[in-house]
Formats: C-alpha cells, structure tokens, sequence
C-alpha cells in the first residue's frame, strides 16, 4: 500500500498515549502486518515497524491505486 497523504504517523503501540516516533512520507509503501481496535502495525519499506491509527491509515492506496478498505463490522456480528 502507498502512502498518499503528506505523511503517515508511527506510533510505538495501538493507542493514543503511545509517542509517534516515524513516519513515512508520501509514495513510500507500507505493508500491514495486524490490526488491534483502531490501529493497524505496519513495516515500511525500510523494515521499521509502527502502529498507524485507523484515520491515518484512511488516507492509504493499493498498488492499482484503488482506496484502501477494511469491514468495520456492525453491532448484528457481535
């Protein structure tokens, strides 16, 4: 997946109060390793490894360039 935003925040874990310690800049490409609730873990093409909130991760592309989706699921599956 690519970047299209200026830049993707990393942070150290799945949450808010965790410090964002990289980034990665536009056209840079982001593969995803897992999901925790609003945060996906990602290594980026220089194998550093962060968590990207599920917001962030909003502003990401396929290789063919169609948006990045993912099931939010609904109160029915639970």
């Amino acid at each position: 997946m690519f970047v299209t935003a200026p830049y993707l925040e990393l942070h150290t874990g799945p949450g808010r109060g965790y410090p964002v310690t990289q980034v990665v800049a536009r056209d840079e490409s982001v593969d995803i390793l897992k999901r925790r609730t609003d945060y996906f873990k990602v290594r980026t093409e220089r194998g550093i490894e962060g968590w990207a909130a599920q917001k962030d991760m909003q502003k990401v592309v396929l290789a063919d360039g169609t948006p990045f989706t993912f099931p939010m699921g609904d109160r029915a599956g639970f």
